[in-house]
């Protein structure tokens, strides 16, 4: 009888968690525009962007401007990427709309210029000017056609309305980071439920187990 009740428990947690995935597919659409910077295609091996410069479609580009980079090096997704150092610091911005409340997940794809500079490049992510993370990659052993991109991952609650996602160099110098593959997505809310299922599940194979050796 245990072992029929196990598996009636085991299968409707399971039904739950299969139900619960269903979630709308625009729960984990980009709400970010083009993150892979493929919009306007660079003629040359790279295009250097001041601030104010349009080319970049739904970008923002400020501080001391960014390099638009073409097949200067391998993209990480696509065929270009952003050198965050034109001549200095510069900035790439994009606003969108969250909600309230909401959980949301930012990911990027980060390498560096190996020309010279820093063999650590640096760069902090900012939501609505404030200060989310600083993310830094190591250039050393990398080279134009091996560029070793990582991806980074960070979380966040909205305070909803209008938000800015603002990824600023840290170097002062023309080698700086590079940024391609960027993406903002909501975190789904079943995710929370659908890991409370599978404990449960967890719990009641547990459960037999201890119930079979103590028989």
């Amino acid at each position: 009888m245990m072992k029929f009740r196990y598996g009636v428990a085991v299968a409707s947690a399971l039904a739950l968690c299969a139900g619960l995935t269903a979630v709308p597919a625009n729960a984990s659409a980009n709400l970010l525009s083009n993150g892979s910077f493929e919009d306007q295609q660079v003629g040359g091996n790279f295009a250097t962007l001041s601030a104010g410069d349009p080319t970049i479609t739904s970008w923002t580009i400020g501080g001391n401007g960014v390099d638009l980079i073409h097949d200067y090096w391998n993209a990480a997704d696509g065929t270009q990427s952003v050198d965050m150092s034109a001549l200095s610091t510069g900035t790439l911005s994009q606003t969108v709309n969250t909600t309230v409340g909401q959980q949301y997940e930012l990911s990027f794809w980060m390498a560096g210029n190996t020309d010279g500079g820093n063999a650590v490049k640096s760069m902090d992510t900012l939501i609505n000017g404030n200060f989310l993370a600083n993310s830094t990659f190591d250039v050393t052993g990398h080279s134009k056609s091996n560029m070793g991109w990582t991806e980074y991952t960070y979380d966040f609650v909205s305070t909803g309305g209008p938000t800015t996602v603002t990824f600023q160099s840290k170097e002062e110098n023309p080698f700086g980071p590079a940024l391609d593959n960027v993406s903002l997505k909501a975190v789904p809310e079943a995710s929370t439920v659908i890991t409370f299922a599978l404990l449960m599940v967890g719990g009641m194979i547990v459960l037999r187990k201890r119930t079979v050796r103590s028989n």
